[in-house]
């Protein structure tokens, strides 16, 4: 999306030294923006790829990067996003053999998705502001080493605890990856070029999350769950090269440090609310331990509210950002969205698995359907943004997602997978069409130099949003399948002689309805596999109409609270101000 061009006619070839001063032309309203660049004189920095500034104050220009720099930086970036987004979404249709396979309970397999989003979401920031201080080429380096090591120690992992923990190391490299993926190429390209560069990056994103059940569903068919853990070792190794070889560094004299107490409150009480919503349901809400998880959680997130405020520049989120009114939207907007969209995933590849009992292969071709939705919209978001209110096209995403979780409805124990098309396909749309308005708002309601943390922030509570829709859906749903078994008549008659119907509800719940069977007493064992399946699918309904109200709220809340006053017209345009006035230490490697 091109906001403004730069009018570069009524300017001179400035002298080493001075200042340059010409017109920026803005395409909206006819706004003038005076636009000063520094001209430093030419000779070599020994201060470059440092923080300080050279005497004087002022830093020669760096030399433009080379066409095979650029290009390599992008394949660097593209492949690291692929990477992390990815295995967000693969993981999906493995989740029922990975659980049979380790023995892993229905909790643990829950934290095998929240372990990755929460430590992702935790770190986003954090990464950004450290890759800016102690340089971007070698953080995005660190981030692939954990990312790679971290995925290879998923692939070897042999019970669900060791998973668990493998995939929250994950999550701290993909969270590296992802906040210094875009710094890189905004800082190779420039221009028509840039945009470019986006527009891959941003399709490459997509295909990942689109692409990832399928992708799952093969190499769980054709080889193991393990090896969608391994696949990204030998691309994590390529890229780890080319980045070293081929991207430059670059790092903000004027960055702020990493946020060392920020980052500590807030983790905790992510993690608190996010165990207490796992547990609460089967631990039983009035437990002193909920309790004092929820208190921790609670206090945690006001005590992070403080500690942002008295750090000021320092600080990881800037708390002023929240008087934004569209920003608070926007941030609420992306939770709603993502604790619906990625929860429905999950919870209808369970389905199509243990109830339909298809095979993750053909579990990750049926959600071919969702994929296309989400290509499609995509596309279709982005060329039509420039002319349709932000507002509407994000109460439109919130319309589909509240649609496609009620559609869910139409499907039970004895559908075929077909009764989920109208639901994938409308998600699709909903979810697909998300992302474009978005990411342009996120870079519209806040200054330049705010920008990154602002689209930092949004991102957040998207992993957020994923973390929480998977530990409190989840467990709704364990919960709600334990109990609805319990109190069937095969339950009854099974709690008659002593058998753990609760136990056995959980089971159910993660999947276990088959291979528990085979200790039921013959003459009950189909009903027992009719009972599962209909509290499975009961559940599942329950659970899903929680889902159409978050994502309903979600499109109020987009409707409500996107104000156009709130975007600044000339944001996009200040940015491009901002990289030719850029002041970054740069240096080949």
């Amino acid at each position: 999306m091109v906001w403004g061009t730069f009018d570069s006619s009524s300017v001179g070839h400035p002298r080493p030294g001075t200042v340059e001063r010409g017109p920026f032309r803005s395409t909206h309203g006819g706004i003038r923006v005076a636009l000063e660049r520094s001209v430093s004189p030419a000779g070599p920095d020994p201060s470059a790829g440092r923080g300080d500034p050279p005497p004087g104050g002022r830093r020669p220009a760096a030399p433009p990067p080379s066409a095979a720099s650029k290009w390599w930086t992008l394949t660097a970036a593209v492949l690291g996003t692929f990477m992390l987004m990815l295995d967000l979404s693969v993981v999906n249709v493995a989740l029922p053999v990975i659980r049979q396979e380790l023995d892993a309970g229905f909790e643990e397999v829950q934290w095998v998705l929240d372990a990755y989003a929460l430590t992702l979401a935790v770190f986003l920031l954090t990464a950004g502001a450290l890759a800016d201080t102690l340089g971007r080429k070698k953080i995005f380096q660190v981030g692939f080493v954990v990312f790679t090591l971290a995925s290879l120690a998923c692939g070897l992992s042999d019970t669900g605890l060791a998973l668990d923990i493998s995939r929250g190391a994950q999550g701290i490299g993909g969270a590296v990856l992802f906040a210094v993926a875009p710094a890189l190429i905004s800082h190779q390209f420039r221009g028509k070029e840039r945009a470019v560069a986006f527009s891959v990056f941003g399709a490459i994103i997509g295909l990942a999350v689109a692409l990832g059940p399928l992708i799952g569903a093969a190499l769980v068919t054709t080889a193991s769950w393990r090896w969608i853990f391994y696949l990204n070792i030998p691309i994590g190794v390529f890229a780890i090269v080319i980045t070293a070889v081929f991207v430059r560094e670059s790092r903000d004299p004027r960055a702020r440090g990493v946020d060392v107490p920020g980052l500590l409150v807030l983790s905790v009480a992510l993690l608190s609310l996010v165990l207490g919503l796992i547990r609460g349901p089967q631990d039983g809400w009035g437990d002193p331990r909920i309790v004092g998880l929820g208190i921790l959680a609670v206090a945690g997130l006001a005590l992070f509210v403080v500690v942002e405020r008295r750090r000021g520049p320092a600080a990881m989120l800037d708390m002023s950002l929240f008087r934004n009114v569209t920003f608070v939207g926007l941030a609420l907007v992306a939770l709603f969205a993502y604790m619906a969209g990625t929860t429905s995933i999950f919870l209808e590849a369970n389905y199509v698995e243990n109830v339909l009992g298809l095979s993750a292969w053909d579990t990750g071709v049926r959600f071919l359907p969702l994929t296309f939705g989400m290509l499609v919209a995509g596309t279709v978001a982005g060329m039509v943004m420039n002319r349709v209110p932000t507002r509407l096209l994000l109460f439109g995403c919130g319309v589909f997602l509240c649609a496609a979780m009620l559609l869910v409805l139409l499907a039970d124990q004895h559908s075929s997978w077909t009764a989920l098309l109208p639901s994938m396909i409308a998600a699709g749309i909903g979810m697909g069409a998300f992302n474009p308005p978005r990411a342009s708002v996120a870079m519209l309601v806040a200054e330049p130099s705010r920008a990154g943390m602002a689209s930092g922030a949004s991102e957040t509570f998207q992993q957020i949003g994923v973390a929480l829709g998977i530990a409190a859906t989840g467990s709704l749903f364990q919960n709600h399948v334990a109990r609805e078994f319990s109190d069937s008549a095969v339950g009854r008659q099974l709690g008659a002689t002593g058998v753990d119907t609760h136990t056995l509800g959980v089971t159910i719940a993660g999947g276990g309805a088959r291979e528990a069977s085979e200790s039921i007493p013959e003459p009950l064992r189909n009903d027992f596999l009719r009972s599962a399946d209909s509290a499975f699918v009961s559940s599942m309904h329950l659970c899903f109409v929680v889902l159409a109200v978050v994502a309903g709220i979600g499109a109020v809340t987009a409707l409500l609270f996107i104000r156009r006053r709130d975007m600044r017209e000339d944001a996009a345009e200040d940015e491009e101000s901002e990289n030719a006035l850029s002041t970054l230490a740069v240096s080949d490697r």
